[in-house]
């Protein structure tokens, strides 16, 4: 397989993402594949591309869809961004802690805290 070939093989399985693609769009690009010989390091490169495989035993995660105010995300976002994690990863460890009693549902918003006292007015001298 020439270099330009290569790379329109691995560009067709990068670009567009396969996850955003409906079944007959994945089911027609497989298709229209066609097997040529490649090198060992397009192996390589193309084995990089491919999901690690995954343990039998280890449950199935499931998707879960929901709305949020453009706000509450952005704060979510950046709470994400600070701990290093995809957003989808501090949303699951938070519902793992509320679940597991370890955060108290009382907590208040430290923006709603500021707010509050900013708004007392400063003391007489």
């Amino acid at each position: 397989m020439s270099n330009a070939e290569f790379r329109q093989f691995r560009d067709a399985l990068t670009s567009p993402d396969l996850r955003d693609m409906t079944p007959d769009q994945v089911n027609d690009l497989l298709h229209s594949l066609t097997p040529v010989p490649g090198t060992a390091e397009q192996e390589a490169e193309l084995a990089l591309l491919l999901p690690p495989p995954g343990d039998p035993g280890t449950p199935l995660n499931v998707v879960r869809s929901l709305r949020l105010p453009e706000d509450l995300n952005r704060r979510l976002e950046e709470a994400a961004e600070a701990e290093g994690v995809p957003a989808s990863v501090f949303i699951r460890r938070a519902i793992e802690s509320l679940l597991a009693g370890r955060v108290k549902t009382n907590l208040v918003n430290i923006d709603d805290v500021i707010r509050a006292v900013r708004s007392i007015p400063p003391a007489a001298a």
